[in-house]
């Protein structure tokens, strides 16, 4: 039992870890080119 609640914390905090950096990466696509236009201005 022990063995597996370490396995289903670490795949949670995969996971976590995942969609975490997907978020980050999907904000960075739709906000870089707004920043860029704003600096170009």
């Amino acid at each position: 039992m022990d063995e597996f609640s370490k396995g289903c914390y670490v795949a949670f905090s995969v996971s976590l870890l995942l969609a975490g950096a997907l978020e980050y990466i999907g904000y960075l696509t739709v906000n870089i080119p707004a920043l860029t236009s704003f600096l170009g201005l």
